[in-house]
């Protein structure tokens, strides 16, 4: 393939020998610290039965984008670099898939749109409660959670076709029918992947942040003249749902963070701004979208009561009844789902 095609504003420099392994270390090393983090959130969240709420049932989908990340990471940068690979059609295969980070980038898609669908549930359960139960049934749910993997291996297909490949070379160099449709391809990725993202959840948690703090302040004057005990339910049950709520709107920041300069990158190289993706900055925004993948089960840990409880429960620091007797009421409404 003519490096003619290629768009005129990319660049590509290898890594010098010393970068090499440094870089694959820090990688590898981010990838085993998601692997681990985010088979802790599977083990706690499978094995502690009424922890299986539906928002539950999100966020251990989450976790399994990102243990399948961090596994990727590992193979990617631990395993074969596969720099050279044989001229056939395996070695393509090995060429376009694997090393042009399709299954990482898909991977990435599928964690974004999961983002907004756990969004979109909390604030269905806030803002539309009567509505609720009847749009996020658990079969919708699977329904959606299959939707995002399919959607996310056929938008980032592009990968597969830009790669470099000649004569068992294999180069992350992007390459075009035309600048215009390259830059068209990456333009729609940012702002499917990272911008609109970004703004629903925006709107959304500012929403539910919002429509809480009107419900707490109602619910302070009617405690004044009635403390019967379904009041104080509520009560519990909504400070149970802020509790979630702020965990999720940090996790929420911690993609925007990570994500932001690799997406801001790569928007400004669309639109004609040169790029070296072999440089030290490319790669350290690279680090900072795979360092998203290992935050999450942190997040969880520093404020996910539910799970610190689990947490307690696996490793037997803490009787099963006493973690079921800790704030796990179940009632009907918009806070049932979640406690």
């Amino acid at each position: 393939m003519s490096q003619n095609n290629a768009t005129h504003n990319a660049t590509f420099t290898i890594p010098s020998s010393e970068q090499l392994p440094l870089l694959n270390i820090v990688f590898g090393l981010i990838g085993i610290l998601g692997l681990l983090g985010n088979l802790l959130v599977c083990v706690v969240f499978l094995r502690v039965r009424h922890l299986r709420t539906l928002t539950n049932i999100l966020i251990v989908h989450q976790a399994i984008i990102d243990l399948t990340s961090s596994a990727i990471a590992v193979l990617a940068y631990l395993g074969p670099q596969f720099n050279y690979t044989s001229n056939s059609i395996g070695g393509e295969i090995i060429c376009r898939v694997w090393k042009s980070g399709y299954l990482f980038w898909s991977t990435s898609f599928v964690s974004s749109t999961n983002l907004v669908v756990i969004t979109l549930e909390r604030y269905s359960a806030i803002i539309h409660p009567l509505h609720h139960t009847n749009l996020f049934t658990v079969k919708r749910v699977i329904v959606i959670l299959i939707t995002e993997w399919l959607c996310a291996l056929a938008f980032k297909s592009f990968n597969i076709y830009v790669q470099y490949f000649d004569r068992g070379l294999c180069f992350p160099i992007k390459i075009w029918f035309n600048a215009e449709f390259g830059r068209f391809v990456g333009i729609t990725n940012v702002i499917a992947q990272f911008i609109v993202p970004l703004l629903v959840m925006s709107v959304a948690y500012t929403r539910c942040i919002m429509a809480l703090r009107k419900k707490s302040g109602a619910d302070v004057q009617v405690g004044d003249h009635e403390q019967d005990s379904q009041l104080k339910a509520d009560s519990s049950l909504k400070r149970a749902s802020r509790n979630v709520l702020k965990m999720l709107v940090m996790v929420f920041v911690a993609f925007a963070l990570c994500w932001g300069p690799n997406q801001i990158m790569f928007l400004s190289f669309c639109l004609g701004f040169k790029l070296d993706f072999g440089s030290t900055l490319y790669h350290a925004s690279v680090i900072s979208v795979y360092v998203n993948s290992s935050v999450n089960p942190f997040i969880y840990a520093l404020k996910y009561k539910q799970f610190q409880n689990g947490v307690r429960l696996i490793f037997g620091c803490k009787n099963i009844n006493a973690v079921e007797n800790s704030g796990s009421t179940r009632v009907n409404g918009p806070y049932s789902q979640q406690q």
